[in-house]
């Protein structure tokens, strides 16, 4: 039983008792009751409306994900031999294999960094 039995179970009861009210109230003169039509109807539309909404917020997540699984690297740069590099697809890095890193380039894979090269200095007409 989820949220969708609740809501019609809230509904069919809201909707019957105001029904049963007004037969009541049309058969009996000093019959007081309440209707509420409104309360079914209204439920209903906020439901609907929240898994619209929903639905619209899992699409554009869903979109999201994808434009971000396109900006992975489909190359890495493995060191060989500690001296040259070879370019390999992204699928035949394995646990253990020491990587090339360009500046500007993302990082294709989980990893450790360690930095093997200094980092150029600012000029001082850059800062602030």
């Amino acid at each position: 039983m989820g949220m969708d039995f609740l809501v019609v179970a809230g509904t069919t009861i809201s909707y019957t008792y105001s029904f049963v009210s007004m037969v009541g109230s049309a058969l009996h003169e000093n019959y007081k009751s309440h209707h509420f039509f409104e309360s079914s109807a209204m439920l209903l539309t906020f439901v609907t409306l929240g898994k619209y909404m929903e639905s619209m917020a899992k699409g554009k997540t869903a979109d999201a994900l994808s434009e971000l699984a396109k900006l992975q690297p489909k190359t890495a740069l493995l060191i060989v031999n500690g001296k040259r590099d070879r370019e390999i697809p992204i699928e035949l890095v394995q646990q253990g294999d020491l990587l090339r890193i360009l500046p500007g380039a993302s990082i294709p894979t989980d990893a450790i960094v360690s930095i093997k090269t200094a980092l150029p200095a600012q000029s001082s007409s850059s800062i602030g």
